[in-house]
């Protein structure tokens, strides 16, 4: 589905919904113009009307504006959900605006105060049974004056669900700024996991690969090699990719930014990504499993 199927899916839409945009504008307006203009009465000087006047017009400007943004806004999501929900059937996926959250054992997923799934779809990748959703993250933060703030963090997922016999490799994508260095000391020393160093230093930049301690350093370098972390450090495989986890019983990529059906090519791309990497690592033998200090089991 192209960009265009989006746009005629908004226009239908909008289009049923301009009357109702109208007198919610209208309402809106009202609204924002008794607020506003009482307001600007009581700021204004005796027998001063010049606040209520400007009081009154900039309500009804930022309250129509309002109304009108939030009526746009749900003719937006209306679309989305109707363009994902047929492309999700032509494709062989069952769609759900409302999803669970995948049932697999990962830190990623217990991030942040609050979380949970939307926009998601199960059905098959690769051969496997496959699950994506688009996954928020909630984080209540104080300031110094005690006022509280919620914070969200978007990401877009992908689960595959397969028996896998090699390690419980992660893959993050380095933090930015000053310190990284020391976050992701941090990181490491939190999960108990051994961080592995490759050769690539483009590769080594972007992203921090980690490993359970009674596997050896080689591993890596079997799943990840040079060709595959120049892909991957230029973005030509797993594009923005944030997070790669696998686990014995399952393949887990997470992207920042969710999904939208304005742009079903990338989401495309997604997925594609997620059953290549799967397709790489499936066909490693399990007779390379290495032990610690990369000796042979």
């Amino acid at each position: 589905m192209s960009r265009e199927e989006f746009d005629r899916a908004m226009d239908a839409e909008w289009r049923r919904r301009s009357k109702g945009a109208i007198g919610w504008t209208a309402l809106g307006g009202a609204v924002g113009a008794l607020v506003l203009g009482a307001l600007g009465a009581a700021w204004s000087p005796d027998g001063n009307w010049a606040g209520l006047a400007i009081g009154v017009v900039a309500g009804l400007l930022v309250g129509g504006g309002i109304a009108w943004l939030i009526v746009r806004s749900r003719a937006r999501r209306a679309a989305h959900l109707s363009v994902a929900g047929r492309w999700a059937r032509d494709n062989g996926w069952s769609f759900a605006e409302k999803a669970e959250m995948p049932a697999i054992d990962l830190g990623f997923l217990r991030q942040g105060d609050r979380r949970y799934c939307q926009d998601g779809a199960t059905g098959t990748l690769g051969g496997h049974p496959a699950e994506f959703a688009n996954f928020t993250v909630e984080t209540d933060t104080t300031d110094s004056e005690g006022r509280r703030q919620t914070h969200h963090e978007h990401f877009f997922i992908v689960v595959m669900h397969r028996p896998w016999e090699g390690p419980a490799l992660t893959m993050v994508r380095r933090s930015l700024g000053l310190g990284r260095g020391m976050r992701d000391a941090v990181r490491s020393a939190a999960t108990g996991r051994k961080v592995v160093e490759v050769e690539n230093d483009a590769f080594a930049k972007e992203f921090q690969v980690t490993i359970p301690d009674e596997w050896g350093p080689d591993v890596v370098f079997l799943l990840i090699p040079p060709d595959m972390q120049e892909q991957l450090a230029q973005d030509a495989r797993l594009d923005g990719v944030r997070q790669v986890t696998s686990d014995p019983a399952f393949l887990f990529l997470a992207w920042r930014k969710h999904f939208s059906a304005d742009d079903l090519p990338l989401l495309e791309r997604r997925l594609d990504d997620a059953a290549w990497l799967d397709d790489r690592w499936r066909d490693v033998p399990p007779a390379m499993r290495p032990v610690a200090h990369g000796g042979t089991g």
